[in-house]
């Protein structure tokens, strides 16, 4: 298997498994995600309490919108997250998100 084959293996999660993704990865740097912040909403708007996708979020549905934000923020959030995982100096990168200012003073320490 080819690195351009391993990647996109990665890219291609159904999307409730990469908002799971991307909460993993966010706890992996340490950082805690706090419950009322847009990320754990918009995961809990793909998702059910146990993990499983929620399934289709129809236009009427009130979450639709959240839904929606999700499909931009959670590809791209996606992307940042794999690109660093195939890094050859992923702690750099870490080192980097770390100290960004989104993941400082929002509830204490939380990301997001």
């Amino acid at each position: 298997m080819t690195d351009q084959e391993d990647k996109s293996k990665d890219i291609s999660r159904p999307f409730y498994q990469s908002a799971q993704f991307i909460i993993d990865s966010v706890r992996s740097l340490g950082l805690n995600i706090h419950p009322d912040s847009r990320l754990m909403r918009m995961y809990r708007v793909l998702c059910k309490p146990d993990g499983t996708s929620r399934g289709t979020i129809e236009p009427t549905d009130p979450d639709f919108q959240t839904a929606l934000e999700a499909l931009r923020d959670i590809t791209q959030l996606e992307f940042v997250f794999d690109q660093i995982n195939h890094h050859p100096e992923p702690d750099k990168y870490k080192s980097l998100v770390r100290r960004l200012p989104i993941a400082e003073n929002h509830g204490g320490g939380y990301f997001l």
